[in-house]
């Protein structure tokens, strides 16, 4: 099939270089891209149609759509030749092209950001050995102009608060004592480990350095409080290896731990292991269904912040930071996601990351 190569690579990686028919890897070089509905078909309309209707897709089904495509091995594709599957094995390899449509796409993202560095790269190249550019202004560029915007701003115990944070500023930043339950009457907390002394941790660097020891912390209270190192440290760490989006579908119409109908019903809270049977057997895929079958309680929501709960358990979710996070060119929103225990006092902060791979996609 006449496909881009691009396009190609984006389908092979996204099926993990596996042939979709015999489930064996196969090379790019021995690689075949096939249509599930046979490419001949278009030119007997009729024929089309019944196998359309046979299988169930929409009239507006696009043969060269990512969902009519898979790899496969050469041989593989001239045993099945130009014949169309019976509807039920149509109906499953479409399903399987399906799943992958997103990874695709991302994948397409990624080769076409690739290539746009690559294209700035050489222009930055060709100034720098003419004379034009220096390497200290590519530095004066990278590190003294760039800031990134912080959703929640970082508090020090000093009274000092950041909205914003370059990149050369973070070494700096791991040394400053968090302000630590938005309160200056908690000077640190105490973290234990099997044989050694107690640690009381302060600043972001003492926290990594106590967590690479194995220390834990002693008490609820603390547990609780770890929340705010942990999300210090996780805007720190992401300030220090994030990049510009080139890619996003969070702005334009602007998406975030608000949209309720964007996030699937894995991020509800629990506390007992066996409540993951019970959230798979959830039928309502968002929290906005959840919420509407009066399943859940949202307690408090704003533009950066949601708070809900769930048989129980509660949980909290706040935007940090919103910026390309692991190199793939497309934005995500870095989220502290605190979990508590309704009327009891356990509560345990975490961090994560949320992606959307789509005008259209949930949270991921």
């Amino acid at each position: 099939m006449d496909l881009p190569t691009a396009t190609r690579f984006a389908i092979w990686h996204a099926h993990s270089k596996k042939c979709a028919y015999c489930g064996e890897p196969v090379s790019f070089a021995e690689l075949d891209i096939d249509r599930i509905i046979p490419e001949n078909l278009k030119d007997n309309s009729v024929e089309l149609e019944r196998v359309k209707s046979d299988v169930g897709v929409a009239s507006d089904f696009r043969m060269n759509s990512m969902v009519n495509l898979l790899p496969a091995h050469r041989h593989c594709n001239l045993k099945k030749s130009g014949q169309p599957f019976q509807p039920s094995n149509t109906r499953y390899f479409i399903e399987l092209a399906s799943r992958k449509e997103a990874a695709i796409h991302r994948y397409l993202d990624a080769f076409a950001l690739r290539t746009q560095k690559e294209r700035a790269l050489a222009v930055l190249r060709g100034a720098i050995e003419s004379g034009t550019l220096t390497m200290a202004d590519v530095s004066d560029v990278e590190y003294g102009s760039r800031s990134f915007l912080l959703s929640t701003d970082l508090e020090f115990r000093d009274g000092s608060r950041l909205g914003a944070i370059p990149p050369a500023e973070v070494d700096e930043l791991l040394d400053k004592p968090l302000l630590i339950g938005r309160s200056k009457d908690i000077d640190g907390i105490e973290f234990v480990g099997d044989y050694e002394n107690p640690m009381v941790v302060r600043t972001c660097r003492e926290y990594r350095a106590a967590r690479a020891a194995g220390y834990t912390t002693k008490t609820n209270f603390d547990l609780k409080m770890e929340a705010y190192f942990k999300s210090s440290d996780a805007i720190i760490n992401a300030v220090a290896n994030a990049q510009v989006a080139s890619v996003s579908y969070l702005r334009n119409p602007h998406a975030g731990v608000a949209d309720l109908h964007l996030l699937s019903k894995r991020v509800l809270p629990y506390f007992d292991p066996d409540a993951d049977k019970r959230i798979a057997q959830i039928t309502e895929p968002s929290l906005r269904e959840l919420a509407r079958a009066k399943k859940i309680l949202i307690v408090d929501v704003s533009s950066t912040r949601l708070q809900f709960e769930w048989e129980g358990a509660g949980a909290v979710l706040t935007e940090l930071m919103r910026a390309d996070l692991d190199g793939d060119g497309i934005e995500e929103i870095l989220i502290e996601y605190f979990t508590y225990a309704v009327g009891g006092t356990l509560g345990i902060g975490t961090t994560g990351v949320l992606r959307r791979f789509g005008p259209d996609a949930m949270f991921e």
